[in-house]
């Protein structure tokens, strides 16, 4: 057991004993600090710590099916499509090395493959069940939230805080000299080189690779723009919180250096600015937005030459390496190696692509590909129309376009949980009656408010 892992588990073990409603969430939202760290090894399984906390939401699920029975927020159209997709790439995965046995697939689960994607006879591989065994915690995690009497709007943000945080640390240590504990936050075996081979820095912060680092910065930021700028009954510490995590973001961004994040950022900033202007509406908030844009964009006028040089610098780089081309050729690979099976999909964990999309396509295929994103659809569709969770939507949405880019990985902590809360939390709900009553739809002051049960909720603690 790593040290993160005798820390999830300490707290796992406290939420469990006191109030697991209450805890919970905020427990599943700190594990996005360290996605990719390993807190406990079983058998072959490295368990992160969002795994291990999503296992144990297992129990209390069953617990209040058991004992309450179904509730509303689980009757959804969103439900169904997520059985539906468990059912199909479940069997796919199960099928697909038997009936194409031997196909060619392209995948780094082999001996000597060093991490690198290789060709490889198509066979059955302990990340097939690993693969099938994260869809299945994604909608325990979806359902366990439905079951609690409430969440917090802002239940992402403490884990991509502390990411952040963690990450710009590791820059001071690295930049500055500052100490950093290294030992006891960031001891994955995962190799990457910080200096590239002209001797440009770059930053991978406490994540795998600084691909990763901006894909969580990026969705970090776009939260914490909708909580400063777009959300309507924030408290003034939740925006002042909430700019403070956005500036992290963007430094531990730029350090990154990632073609990825440029993209992606790029593509971002393109649906942000029409899309928080009609976020606010006729709200306050569209003065704070306005004031920021222009700062924004003065800001741009005045540094667009060391802007375009970044940018240009970064993606002419990547564009010339030899991650691109090997990248670029396993995302085509995957696209044409459908039709070995005949649509049906190799398997989950049998293959592995560069971006999302066609990671799924040659997974599972066209059939299950369009059910993943009918789920995402969803979600960020129940989020957006209500203003309490656009800040969950973003989330989401943020890191579905990044991955569409680079991150092949479908479950990933972040994606589950933007997934899980922007579907229970807009069933569940957020307010009190007297706070609907008065028409403010956050109603919401401080984050004590949301982390205490409402009036006369019996203690949901099953240890206790």
């Amino acid at each position: 057991m790593t040290p993160w892992g005798l820390l999830i588990v300490v707290l796992l073990l406290a939420a469990l004993l006191t109030d697991p409603a209450r805890w919970m969430p905020w427990l599943l939202s700190l594990t996005l600090a360290l996605p990719k760290t390993a807190a406990l090894i079983a058998g072959p399984f490295p368990l992160g710590g969002f795994q291990l906390v999503s296992l144990a939401c297992a129990p209390l699920l069953l617990h209040h099916l058991a004992t309450r029975g179904v509730p509303p927020a689980m009757k959804q159209p969103a439900t169904w499509v997520l059985f539906g997709l468990l059912g199909w790439a479940a069997s796919v995965t199960a099928l697909s090395p038997t009936l194409f046995y031997g196909t060619t697939i392209y995948t780094s689960q082999v001996e000597n493959s060093e991490g690198l994607v290789v060709e490889a006879p198509l066979t059955y591989t302990s990340s097939n069940l690993a693969q099938v065994g994260y869809l299945g915690l994604l909608i325990v995690v979806v359902l366990y939230l439905c079951t609690l009497p409430r969440l917090d709007p802002r239940v992402l943000l403490p884990g991509l805080a502390v990411g952040m945080f963690l990450s710009t640390w590791r820059l001071a240590g690295d930049r500055a000299g500052v100490p950093f504990p290294t030992e006891l936050i960031d001891r994955s075996t995962y190799l990457y080189v910080d200096l590239t081979g002209d001797g440009t820095y770059r930053l991978r912060g406490v994540f795998t690779e600084p691909s990763v680092l901006a894909l969580y910065a990026l969705a970090a930021l776009a939260l914490c723009l909708v909580l400063a700028l777009a959300q309507r009954g924030a408290s003034v510490s939740t925006r002042w919180v909430a700019t403070g995590v956005a500036l992290l973001a963007v430094v531990n961004l730029v350090f990154s250096r990632s073609g990825t994040g440029v993209v992606a950022g790029g593509l971002l900033l393109v649906i942000a600015v029409p899309t928080l202007l009609g976020a606010g509406g006729r709200s306050r908030a569209i003065g704070p937005i306005a004031i920021g844009m222009c700062g924004a964009a003065a800001l741009a006028l005045v540094m667009h030459r060391q802007v375009l040089d970044y940018a240009g610098g970064i993606i002419g780089t990547k564009v010339g390496s030899t991650s691109y081309t090997a990248r670029t050729q396993s995302d085509i690979e995957a696209l044409t190696g459908i039709g070995d099976t005949f649509g049906l999909g190799v398997g989950l964990g049998s293959t592995r692509s560069s971006s999302l999309w066609p990671f799924l396509f040659a997974s599972i295929g066209p059939i299950g590909t369009a059910l993943f994103a009918a789920v995402v659809v969803l979600a960020v569709r129940a989020a957006w129309k209500e203003p309490a969770w656009r800040g969950a939507a973003a989330v989401l949405a943020a890191t579905v376009v990044t991955k569409s880019i680079a991150g092949s990985a479908p479950f990933e902590p972040l994606l589950v949980l933007g997934i899980a809360v922007c579907l229970a939390g807009p069933r569940v709900g957020t307010s009190s009656p007297p706070a609907h009553a008065r028409g403010d739809a956050e109603g919401f002051t401080s984050f004590a408010d949301f982390s205490r049960p409402r009036p006369g909720a019996e203690d949901r603690s099953v240890l206790a």
